[in-house]
């Protein structure tokens, strides 16, 4: 491992850039033990059950109007109507 980063640290860092409520530190904690047991990748697995709406170009296209300064949730819910206001 590159770096010997504590899962607090992680956490804090991500809570300055992104704001506090968006990821928890339990959550950071897992991610943290997941890369120190081998994991290599940050992407989710296969997993069954219903097919995500979410693709490559609605990620990018999300994240240039999020760049842009339209960061309202309805506005952004009704510019993507295929991904719920909670995927949003």
């Amino acid at each position: 491992m590159g770096k010997d980063v504590k899962a607090i640290a992680i956490h804090r860092q991500i809570s300055e850039v992104y704001g506090g409520n968006i990821v928890s530190e339990g959550m950071v904690r897992k991610w943290v033990r997941a890369f120190k047991d081998g994991r290599t990748n940050v992407h989710d697995g296969e997993r069954s059950g219903r097919r995500s709406v979410i693709t490559e170009d609605l990620v990018q296209d999300v994240d240039g109007k999020l760049r842009t300064g339209a960061l309202r949730l309805s506005s952004l819910s009704k510019e993507f109507p295929q991904a719920s206001r909670s995927v949003v």
